[in-house]
Parts: C-alpha cells; sequence; structure tokens
C-alpha cells in the first residue's frame, strides 16, 4: 500500500503539520465577504462582535497527514478510529465544539479524528484500510457523509481530489460515478459491510451514524455561500453545522458507544 494512501487529501508539506487560523471553506476572503453580506449570522453564531470585530475562537491543529487530529508518530494502540467527512473534521468550529472532542474528553482513550472534509465513502475505506492495522483501535466511528460523492488520485497536483454536487462542474467527466442512485447506494453498502467484516473479525466495537437526514434538511447547494438554511445554528463558515449539531451527534455516538 503506498504511503499516499494515508493522507487526508493534500500531500504538500506546506499543508501539514500547521497550525492555522482559516482551513478550506472557513477562509478570510469567505468571512470577510459574510462580514459584509451576513454579519448578523456571523454575531448570531459567536464569531463577530457587535463592533465588527471578529472573535478569534477557531484554530486548526492539522497533523503530518492533514487530519485534524493528533499526529501520528507515537499512536496509541487500541484507542477510537474516527471516519468522516467535513462535519466530524469540524470545519467552521472551534476544536471544544467538535463532538470527536467531547468523546475524548467523556472515554478513556484517544480517539483519532481522520475525518476528511468533502469526504466520500470512498476516502473513509482509503483511510480505514490505510490506518486500521497501525491503529489497531477498540472502536471505528463511521460518521456517513451522503453517498452521491468520490475521490480520484490527482497525479499533477499530489492530491486526492473530492468529487461533489458541489463541484461537478470542474470534473464533468467524473459525474458519472455519482449520478446514479443506486450505484451510489450499492458502493455505500459494499463499505458499510467491509467495515463490519473486518471489526467482526476482530471483536471491535463499530458505530456507523449518518448525517444524510441533516443534509437533506439543511443543506442548500444551490447557494454555494449559505449552504447552510437560516434556522441553523452555524460554524464561522456558515456552511457547517455548529456546537448544536456538534453536540447533537456526540450524545447520539456516546450513547451507542456506551452501549
Amino acid at each position: 500500500m503506498s504511503d499516499l494512501e494515508k493522507y487526508c487529501y493534500n500531500t504538500d508539506a506546506g499543508l501539514l503539520d500547521v497550525e492555522t487560523s482559516w482551513w478550506e471553506t472557513d477562509n478570510e476572503v469567505v468571512f470577510e465577504l459574510h462580514k459584509h453580506e451576513q454579519a448578523q449570522s456571523l454575531i448570531d453564531n459567536g464569531f463577530l462582535s457587535e463592533d465588527g470585530e471578529m472573535i478569534d475562537c477557531v484554530r486548526y491543529s492539522i497533523n503530518e497527514y492533514g487530519f485534524r487530529t493528533h499526529k501520528m508518530d507515537n499512536l496509541e494502540l487500541g484507542g477510537v478510529m474516527v471516519l468522516g467527512d467535513s462535519i466530524s473534521f469540524g470545519l467552521g468550529n472551534p476544536v471544544d465544539h467538535m463532538w470527536v472532542t467531547k468523546l475524548e474528553k467523556e472515554i478513556d482513550k484517544k480517539v483519532y479524528n481522520l475525518s476528511a472534509p468533502g469526504g466520500s465513502h470512498c476516502a473513509a475505506k482509503r483511510i480505514f484500510d490505510s490506518w486500521y492495522e497501525d491503529l489497531q483501535p477498540s472502536c471505528v466511528i463511521f460518521v456517513e457523509p451522503p453517498v452521491a460523492r468520490t475521490e480520484f488520485w490527482q497525479e499533477n497536483v499530489q492530491t486526492w481530489s473530492r468529487v461533489g454536487p458541489w463541484n461537478l462542474i470542474h470534473f464533468t467527466e467524473y459525474a458519472h460515478l455519482i449520478d446514479n442512485d443506486e450505484n451510489n447506494e450499492n458502493r455505500a453498502n459494499a463499505v458499510r459491510e467491509g467495515f463490519k467484516e473486518i471489526c467482526d473479525r476482530d471483536g471491535v466495537k463499530l458505530i456507523i451514524d449518518q448525517t444524510t437526514d441533516f443534509f437533506s434538511e439543511h443543506w442548500d447547494y444551490n447557494n454555494w455561500r449559505a449552504k447552510l438554511k437560516a434556522n441553523v445554528q452555524r460554524g464561522r463558515d456558515l456552511a457547517h453545522p455548529g456546537e448544536d449539531y456538534q453536540s447533537e451527534l456526540f450524545n447520539r455516538i456516546y450513547a451507542n458507544y456506551v452501549l
């Protein structure tokens, strides 16, 4: 197995092992646009003061493989392995708001958050296959993304490129991979069954949770700068759910963890 398969997405050293205030959709350009167009939403969600100053509460500690989690150079075996997309990655959210952080505080194990923004079932399988033997987890938690997504390796930029409804205009040649509902569900089922087979074999607890209900109810793919509808608490990028949903996810997953 190539070491490249262990990365979240980018293999560029400049984007690895960094501490930063901005990441992907939660970037300074979008924040400034929102300050002018949706300032009240930023204020309501705790990211902008009434006098227009940014409340700097979001930091991204990105490890050497591009994940927002512990460094991977001294692994603690028997911990918890988390797979998911931008929601579990915590885009737009302070670390303390993330369901993964809340879980780690409640249990006596290290939680490795291997969630990938824009992640797919294909990405989750690739990352699972790459890290499972190294981590030897006691529990695998997969917070499923929507099924109409995939990824491919882009050699010219040395990165795993994501394909979903939000960027098909750039990857039209891959549209056929996600435009069939039956194929999408079959692909997702194969990943679920693969995880279950391995975890059952090794006596590892497997928790599979779905955010499909959240995306279908609250996500607006036709409005790229305000994808969340107005009645949802938001992260700083206003495109991802805030602490309310992170807490809801934590409560649901923790209840399954302690069963």
